[in-house]
């Protein structure tokens, strides 16, 4: 009925779309004020209200320390266009500076849905 080279260029267009369709469906961002706190999601990304800075959560963990258990946060950010990748231990005032933009990590849950809690703001 149908050839072995009909059937592979039908699997490859297939294959091409659904690789379009994830591709589509991680570029979506949502902008975030600063200051405020908001919920992030495993691979969700966000960006600052000003537009010049993203923040994607990669995965959250569990590490112990001299004080027990600390939950960390791992992301992806980007400042002027140029990204890198940072952790966050969720300790009291957690934070990194980026460029112009601190990012405060202020829960961490590795358990369940894998998500986190930060603020994001600017330097002074």
């Amino acid at each position: 009925m149908f050839n072995g080279k009909f059937l592979v260029h039908l699997w490859l267009i297939s294959v091409m779309l659904i690789g379009q369709a994830n591709c589509s469906a991680s570029a979506q961002t949502r902008k975030v004020k600063f200051g405020e706190t908001f919920t992030l999601k495993l691979d969700e990304t966000v960006e600052t209200e000003d537009g010049k800075f993203k923040v994607q959560l990669k995965g959250v963990g569990r590490t112990i320390s001299g004080s027990g258990e600390v939950e960390y946060a791992e992301f992806r950010v980007w400042f002027n266009k140029l990204g890198q990748l940072i952790t966050i231990s969720e300790r009291k005032n957690a934070s990194k500076i980026v460029g112009n933009y601190v990012i405060e990590l202020v829960n961490a849950e590795s358990f369940g849905k894998v998500r986190c809690q930060l603020e994001i703001s600017r330097k002074k």
